[in-house]
């Protein structure tokens, strides 16, 4: 699960408050918070151009079955 700094600190407030601990497993080096929210821009940019993409593939798919249809007809 990824979440900033702030948000961990919280987590570990939250679970310390109930009598257990968080174990990191992965540790990385912190990255500047500019650093984060750019890779965080280029996350959502991607996911939401692969949605775009996909509606796109499902109306070409829509269009081309309509076609079909249109010339059985003739």
């Amino acid at each position: 699960m990824k979440t900033g700094s702030q948000g961990f600190d919280t987590l570990k407030k939250v679970f310390e408050a109930h009598g257990t601990t968080i174990e990191v497993l992965n540790q990385t080096d912190a990255k500047p918070p500019q650093q984060e929210l750019v890779e965080d821009l280029i996350t959502i940019i991607s996911r939401f151009s692969g949605k775009l993409y996909g509606m796109r593939s499902h109306k070409q798919k829509e269009v081309v079955k309509r076609a079909k249809e249109l010339f059985a007809q003739t």
